[in-house]
């Protein structure tokens, strides 16, 4: 395993010569754009803090490679992405509080936990903790924009720009696979947050989600369906090493609520509290 960061041409320190010529021209193009598109523009660096200086490159970057550095194309793609975040709900993505998606949180179907081998932060999404028929659409909506929108925030260390995430298809139902919930996480990592994906592993998938993968691979984008891969819980070492493998999969880890870092920056004590 290699991490692609570091020898992938399109990420910011691998680029060939045409590729930075694009990514001038993506900016230069930008700039004119976000002169007449305030309120969009202003989406771009909404939490972002001085210590992130470098998160413009890499975003662009990140759509650029999203699209082959197809300049037009990506170009589109990212001032989409601005439009979609300012009129999110009525409301804007940055807008969006803790309070309102706090029943999606409690669940604790998405978290925060360890490193793989390849150094990369790891999100678990556990699929058996999502109970359609008890959740309100708009605020799981809600959640996966404001999870995905602080997720940039996960401290990495420097090249690493992509995240590890393994989903929990263990002891699904029915009632468990919720193809809207399905289909709005698979848009968020094509065209939202495309290129955040390191590696994505798909753990314990029973019989019963074969007809759903059929259902949701048309709309995932090419790109990150590569990254994926379906494995049994007694493969996740070869992954992920013991110390960031949650006890209930056999490893070492205790998750705690209150050092997950998504949840430490955003959420109060009082919050984190069921």
């Amino acid at each position: 395993m290699q991490l692609a960061e570091l020898t992938d041409a399109g990420f910011p320190k691998n680029l060939t010569p045409q590729q930075r010529e694009t990514l001038n021209e993506f900016e230069r193009l930008l700039t004119e754009w976000k002169s007449e598109h305030a309120e969009e523009a202003a989406m771009e660096l909404a939490g972002i803090t001085a210590l992130e200086t470098r998160y413009t490159e890499v975003i662009y970057c990140k759509f650029l490679r999203a699209r082959q550095f197809k300049l037009d194309d990506a170009f589109r793609l990212y001032t989409d992405f601005l439009t979609w975040k300012k009129d999110f709900q009525g409301i804007g993505v940055p807008n969006i509080t803790v309070a309102s998606v706090i029943n999606e949180i409690r669940t604790g179907k998405c978290i925060t936990f360890g490193k793989c081998k390849l150094g990369r932060p790891i999100i678990w999404i556990r699929f058996h903790l999502h109970k359609k028929s008890q959740t309100d659409p708009m605020e799981a909506e809600r959640f996966i924009a404001w999870f995905f929108d602080n997720a940039r925030h996960i401290p990495r260390e420097r090249p690493i720009e992509t995240t590890t995430v393994v989903v929990d298809l263990s002891n699904i139902g029915r009632d468990n696979m919720d193809m809207t919930v399905a289909k709005q996480w698979s848009n968020m990592l094509g065209t939202k947050y495309p290129e955040c994906l390191g590696q994505g592993l798909l753990l314990n998938a029973p019989w019963i989600f074969s007809a759903s993968w059929s259902l949701l691979t048309p709309v995932l984008d090419p790109r990150t369906t590569k990254k994926l891969k379906f494995i049994n819980q007694d493969k996740l070492t070869e992954y992920i090493p013991q110390e960031s493998i949650l006890k209930e999969y056999g490893g070492r880890g205790e998750y705690k609520l209150e050092e997950d870092p998504i949840y430490k920056r955003t959420m109060t004590p009082c919050e984190g509290e069921s």
